[in-house]
């Protein structure tokens, strides 16, 4: 599970977000929040049917249900983490690709519990989908 851990003194962060993508757009897989250039838009009614991972979503105690977690979204360091998501993902025949995605506002580091380095923010500076 997720935790925002410290707010930083960063102004921003450029990482790698795995995200699901349907018809051009991106969302999460774990909420069911379209992503855009902006504001994070955080909800506190998850889509049960966003992905194959719901049960997370419905989880109280899950790293979706955090009210620290609302407003902000999460981005690897490493490509190869957030690549490593998006094979994840695809074996349950989704539609999974990666943004390289500069976050600002509020940076915070967060734990996730493994060796992955990941920030999350409240804004979405810039994301474009890489290979």
């Amino acid at each position: 599970m997720c935790k925002l851990i410290r707010k930083t003194k960063r102004k921003s962060f450029t990482g790698y977000k795995a995200v699901r993508k349907i018809n051009g757009k991106y969302y999460s897989y774990w909420t069911g929040v379209k992503y855009r250039v902006g504001p994070v838009k955080g909800t506190k009614k998850p889509l049960t049917n966003a992905s194959p991972f719901s049960s997370f979503i419905l989880d109280p105690g899950g790293s979706c249900n955090q009210p620290d977690y609302f407003g902000k979204t999460g981005a690897f360091k490493k490509k190869t983490d957030a690549k490593g998501e998006v094979e994840r993902y695809n074996r349950y025949g989704n539609s999974a690709c990666v943004l390289a995605v500069r976050l600002g506002g509020e940076i915070w580091h967060v734990d996730n519990g493994g060796d992955a380095v990941i920030f999350a923010g409240t804004v979405i500076d810039s994301m474009e989908e890489v290979k």
